[in-house]
């Protein structure tokens, strides 16, 4: 962050001139004992329906392919059969693992409707490959059984294989597939590009991250080629490359369905057939290339190294960096599709010392589908000599009501003056800067337009605030400089510790009653980087190098004429991926 020496104002700016632009633009409950389903849980499960309908982004939709045309469909993808409904640890809804609640057929209660394939089977659709659907299912739920439900750990199992026969059959009853990827993740776990390994019946399989794996792609392309529509369903919760979409032929529509919770399947059966038409933007950039990501080359397994992560973004986060360097995505924040079209146009920009308040009518343009429509409203900052500013930042957004074809909604979108500042970190305090100030108006980052300009008289301070939580010089010697640190008032020293450790084993080797045995040594991180530190005869300047010793790690030393030698070190001998005590 640049020097800021500028003399700075502590009252508000006191004049802002706007100029429009001419361009088209309850009460506590107590717990139920009964299994009968209470009007709570009905209320609850239409609400949890509607949101996740309304959170669904609709990506590609060739030639009006969605909705739904038919009602005779061929499922693939485990996803179809055992859809995720929600991140594992305390991102699981039903904190019991993908079948939930404590139950292993959860989806078969009538309270709760996750998977797609039950839901449509429920809603009267006539699923051509049901057999093939019913054994994955069975193979899944008696594997799952095995495993064991885990709070904090995810159940894999192989992506489903599509025989020829079985696409053949399919393809010969119905012209319209659905294709469902699925992805879980949780506390605990980082992404990872290429997916991890698995294993079922003693065979390796791949399981897909940011990537597709081999066998999904292989099922793409046959599915795509045998059927005359086919629908991409992404039931993940995160960004995954989506390239795919545009280099396999005969891909038609591609819905992100997300983790919807406990009625994610009826929530998806109404976005697919129309009974809901998809209003939900992306909260995130989604990039043509990994690459185009600032943080690719060292985020999470990127680099090789987890315990530490460096931000180089900087202010430049998600569309910020996107749109500062116009860099293309695959799909910007706040994009997505809808069954019918709509007009934005801006009516009015008003702004003060406190708001900045913009009315725009929203239009549905379309002649057969109802829909909502989200407005957003960024603003662009002056550029200044003390100080990075980005492309343009979110200012506000709204969404409207149901409009039906021909219908107009007024929607006002306000958000606070001093929302424009910058944080100074020199001064701890928000700074809005003198300048012109260029209000934009669209549905997404990419597509918006300058519907007026603000412009502050003066610079002015907004908020003053203190640093509160410097780090301590001394506390980074920790890893960077263990040769200085000294610890905290009343502890030791790692050079005490060392010092500590050195006697120990100098005490040990002298014992003659330990001859010929084995000796297990239980310990810290901390003890033990200073026992082998001892060991090996490096200086303390050396105590981290190398790996942060993993939990549970076992190191193996012999003992020989009383010289001490390293056999094994670091080795773990469980299958679950524990973090490091030191993350």
């Amino acid at each position: 962050m640049k020097k800021r020496n500028r003399k700075i104002r502590s009252a508000m700016a006191a004049a802002l001139a706007v100029s429009m632009v001419a361009a088209p633009c309850s009460s506590a409950l107590a717990a139920s004992t009964s299994d009968e389903i209470t009007q709570r849980e009905i209320d609850n499960a239409a609400l949890a329906r509607e949101a996740a309908g309304q959170g669904m982004v609709l990506l590609e939709n060739e030639n009006h392919t969605l909705p739904l045309k038919t009602k005779k469909l061929a499922l693939f993808g485990s996803g179809a059969v055992r859809t995720i409904k929600g991140g594992f640890g305390s991102g699981d809804p039903f904190n019991g693992g993908l079948s939930g609640g404590g139950s292993w057929d959860v989806d078969l209660n009538e309270r709760y409707n996750i998977h797609i394939y039950n839901t449509f089977k429920k809603a009267g659709y006539d699923i051509v490959n049901s057999d093939m659907l019913d054994a994955y299912a069975d193979a899944y739920d008696a594997q799952h059984k095995i495993e064991g439900n885990s709070t904090m750990n995810c159940f894999k199992f192989p992506e489903m294989e599509i025989s020829d026969e079985e696409l053949a059959d399919a393809s010969a009853d119905s012209d319209t597939a659905i294709y469902v990827i699925s992805r879980n993740a949780g506390e605990g776990t980082d992404r990872t590009l290429k997916g991890t390994k698995g294993t079922y019946n003693g065979e390796s399989y791949d399981i897909g991250d940011y990537y597709l794996t081999d066998l999904e792609r292989e099922n793409l392309e046959r599915v795509a080629a045998s059927f005359k529509k086919t629908i991409v369903v992404l039931n993940v919760g995160g960004i995954m490359d989506t390239k795919f979409y545009n280099e396999i032929n005969g891909l038609d529509a591609m819905l992100l369905m997300g983790q919807a919770g406990q009625e994610g399947g009826n929530a998806l059966l109404d976005v697919l057939t129309g009974a809901v038409t998809p209003s939900g933007k992306l909260a995130d950039t989604w990039a043509e290339n990994y690459s185009d990501y600032p943080a690719s080359d060292t985020f999470a397994n990127a680099d090789g190294n987890v315990k530490k992560e460096v931000y180089n973004e900087g202010i430049y986060v998600g569309y910020r960096y996107f749109d500062t360097f116009n860099i293309t995505p695959k799909y910007e924040f706040g994009y997505g599709l809808s069954y019918t079209d709509f007009k934005i146009e801006t009516q009015s920009v008003t702004a003060d010392a406190d708001k900045v308040t913009v009315k725009v009518k929203v239009t549905n343009t379309g002649s057969t589908y109802s829909g909502k429509e989200i407005v957003q409203v960024y603003y662009s900052a002056p550029d200044s000599a003390e100080a990075e500013k980005e492309y343009q930042e979110l200012g506000g957004f709204a969404k409207t009501d149901e409009l039906a074809p021909g219908e107009s909604q007024i929607l006002t979108i306000s958000y606070d003056t001093k929302d424009m500042a910058y944080y100074n970190e020199d001064q701890a305090a928000y700074i809005l800067d003198k300048g012109k100030y260029y209000v934009r108006v669209g549905d997404s980052s990419r597509n918006t337009s300058v519907e007026a300009t603000i412009e502050v008289d003066d610079t002015t301070l907004t908020e003053q605030l203190s640093n509160q939580m410097e780090v301590p010089d001394e506390f980074l010697k920790f890893y960077d400089d263990p040769e200085h640190f000294a610890g905290a008032p009343g502890g030791e020293s790692f050079a005490e510790v060392k010092e500590r450790t050195d006697d120990f084993l100098k005490w040990l080797v002298g014992q003659e009653e330990y001859e010929d045995k084995n000796i297990l040594l239980v310990t810290h991180g901390v003890a033990l980087a200073t026992l082998l530190n001892n060991i090996k005869k490096a200086p303390l300047s050396e105590l981290w190098a190398g790996s942060i010793h993993k939990n549970c790690a076992v190191t193996e030393v012999e003992i020989k004429d009383g010289e001490m030698q390293i056999l094994s070190e670091n080795q773990v001998y469980y299958e679950d991926e524990v973090p490091d005590w030191a993350r």
